[in-house]
């Protein structure tokens, strides 16, 4: 189970840090070395790595990526393919079992598209491997309050934000954890009283999108994702270290 191996791997780092392996270089063979030297530089520091659609289309699914996929397990640690799916249901099942088949752990999924015929298949492949399904129910930029913060009305004509909609259809379906921004901390408070102390959330958007660890961790976040504030330092390991050690405490 995914979320059995996150946890482990978390206990066992004391961090809670998915790394989000964002690398703005469009050379392959650039590209594949120094994402593999970050893993290796930050693999005692995270409990996670996520791999984004940017290094799926320059280094290929089969041969660079599932090669990534190999060695992240190989170090220990689960990894998440960022990829959002959002489709309809024959073709997310296509998807998933192409980046189940590779070895990812976990994938990230829009719920706008609903569950039947749409996210059922993906959750039903999910389920057969062990694998985990991730729903944003609230990204990180800003423009995130447009869709997911907008107002509507249920079918007793209440209204409410579309994001706590999200979040208790998500929690119906049995996911295996939860997206919300770091951004929006008061949103990750309200999220994590919705679906109780189990359910855990996911928070992108420390640091280069203004989120703060301490802020996210505090309303409520188990994991933090961290891409560019890692990967673009100096020195990975240190950096991740910071992190880790801003983590730890909530381990």
């Amino acid at each position: 189970m995914f979320n059995l191996k996150i946890e482990k791997s978390s206990r066992e780092r004391k961090s809670r840090i998915v790394l989000a392996l964002d690398i703005p270089e469009f050379s392959r063979e650039k590209l594949y070395e120094k994402t593999l030297w970050i893993m290796m530089e930050t693999s005692e520091n995270v409990c996670a790595f996520k791999i984004g659609m940017p290094t799926i289309l320059i280094l290929g699914l089969q041969n660079g990526v599932s090669k990534l996929v190999e060695k992240s397990h190989e170090m220990g640690l689960p990894i998440i393919m960022d990829c959002k799916l959002s489709d309809v249901g024959h073709v997310n099942r296509i998807i998933a079992k192409l980046y189940f088949d590779v070895g990812f752990d976990a994938l990230t999924v829009n719920p706008f598209v609903g569950f039947k015929d749409g996210l059922d298949s993906v959750l039903e492949e999910a389920k057969k491997r062990g694998r985990g399904v991730l729903p944003l129910v609230y990204m990180s930029h800003m423009g995130a309050e447009e869709t997911f913060g907008q107002l509507v009305a249920g079918v007793d004509k209440t209204t409410r934000k579309q994001y706590l909609a999200l979040v208790e259809k998500a929690k119906s379906w049995r996911v295996d954890g939860l997206i919300v921004g770091a951004t929006r901390p008061s949103v990750i408070r309200e999220v994590r009283e919705i679906v109780g102390s189990d359910m855990p959330i996911f928070s992108p958007g420390v640091v280069f999108q203004g989120g703060s660890p301490k802020d996210a961790l505090d309303a409520g976040a188990t994991y933090l994702i961290i891409g560019r504030a890692i990967c673009l330092s100096e020195n990975p390991w240190s950096t991740s270290l910071k992190f880790k050690e801003i983590s730890s405490f909530n381990v």
